[in-house]
This record gives C-alpha cells, sequence and structure tokens, in this order.
C-alpha cells in the first residue's frame, strides 16, 4: 500500500524488489494499493507504475471526510456511503484479491441479478410425485 509520495515510492520499489527477487514472488501475483489516490497530484499511476515496476496497481480514491466520519460514527463505509467512489473502489480491490464478498456488500445491477448463478441456485425447488397417476 502506497500513497504518492517519494518516500512511499522509494519503500514500494525496495519491497517489491525483495518480493520478486529473495522471495521468487511473479509479477502477477504482487498487487500495489495507492491509498488517497488523487488525479491531481502531481505523481500519476504511470509514474508509480514505472518507478515500482509493478503492473498491478489499484487505486483507492481519497476521501478523507468520509472516512473519518464513519470511523468516528463506527459505521461500516458500505452502510454509510453505498455508492461512494470510496466504497466502490474498497469492494472492487476485495474481488481483485479473490476475497469472498457477502452479496449485500457487491454491486448489483437488475441483470447481475436476474443473471446470477446464486440466485438460481437458491431458487425455490418444487417437489414432484414420483410417478403420476
Amino acid at each position: 500500500m502506497v500513497q504518492q509520495s517519494l518516500s512511499h515510492l522509494r519503500d514500494a520499489k525496495r519491497l517489491v524488489h525483495i518480493l520478486k527477487s529473495e522471495l521468487n514472488i511473479s509479477d502477477r501475483n504482487i498487487f500495489v494499493v495507492v491509498n488517497r489516490f488523487s488525479p491531481k497530484s502531481s505523481l500519476q499511476l504511470k509514474d508509480i507504475r514505472d518507478s515500482i515496476g509493478c503492473t498491478n496497481l489499484v487505486e483507492i480514491p481519497n476521501d478523507y471526510e468520509r472516512v473519518a466520519t464513519t470511523t468516528n460514527l463506527g459505521i461500516p463505509l458500505f452502510e454509510y456511503s453505498r455508492k461512494a467512489p470510496i466504497t466502490k473502489a474498497m469492494i472492487e480491490l476485495a474481488e481483485t484479491l479473490n476475497v469472498e464478498i457477502d452479496g449485500k456488500y457487491r454491486q448489483s445491477s437488475f441483470f447481475n441479478r436476474l443473471f446470477d448463478k446464486k440466485n438460481r441456485n437458491n431458487a425455490r425447488k418444487v417437489n414432484l410425485p414420483d410417478r403420476l397417476d
């Protein structure tokens, strides 16, 4: 996890190097999360990608006020602001890392609900008699 600062990039570059060279972890298994991402920053995703040498970057947008509010209120971010970009980014991050997400936290559209395999598998089953008379 890094922020858009040179000190974060230096540390991340060192860590990614250790992961690749000493621990033999492949590029496809290394993800760098850019926390509090701001498109207005002088360091952009391309700069971070080039500097660190990692292609898997996940950005979490900067929304300090909303996160501070939910923390102070003790309310999960998803319940406080379901459609906020930061909430969507956190859910996408979990899905990227193959973390199983409770269905109530997934962003779903009408078509996703309609064609979701789990919903079809949970459909009500009708017991038919073994033979018809």
